[in-house]
């Protein structure tokens, strides 16, 4: 083989481990963004199986027009006030849709929360634990079929239908 075919197999060599080493590093990086990805997934679904709420109980009280929603705590760790008081509320029915904010008002589309049943008496709502959300919506509930949702930080959603003057 002659000296110029040595150098160009050379070059060809070198320039085909170059694209190779690129190929290596956008893998790499890939792989390390998936797995960042899955990783963050896994914590996300965890904080969801150990942070859980049930809606147990509606009530709408038709004299002071507010809708009582009694939440427990049946995860097996707590969650803080904060996390409940950054939630969403949300009641719908057929003809009707209304976000509520928190807040200790009681204004209308205000909803406020106080602890029914505080087991350790930390403040937190811990397994077990009962909390009641007063919902003020912007006008008189009618008789029929509502919804009522509450969508946690996390992403949790916990809804539950309930029914007003048998409808």
């Amino acid at each position: 083989m002659t000296p110029s075919g040595i150098v160009g197999e050379a070059y060809l060599l070198i320039v085909s481990i170059i694209v190779l080493a690129g190929f290596a590093a956008v893998y790499q990086s890939s792989y390390s963004s998936i797995s960042e990805a899955v990783r963050l997934e896994a914590l996300d679904a965890r904080e969801r199986v150990e942070k859980r709420l049930v809606i147990a109980a509606v009530f709408y009280n038709s004299g002071e027009g507010v809708l009582e929603v009694y939440v427990k705590s049946v995860g097996v760790r707590g969650v803080s006030l904060g996390e409940v008081q950054a939630s969403s509320f949300y009641l719908f029915s057929q003809g009707r849709f209304e976000h509520f904010r928190y807040s200790d008002s009681g204004g209308a589309g205000t909803w406020r929360l106080e602890l029914v049943s505080d087991s350790l008496g930390n403040g937190v709502l811990d397994r077990g634990d009962t909390l009641r959300a007063v919902l003020k919506p912007s006008s008189p509930l009618a008789e029929g079929t509502y919804s009522v949702r509450i969508v946690m930080p996390t992403g949790r959603v916990v809804e539950e239908a309930f029914s007003i003057g048998g409808g």
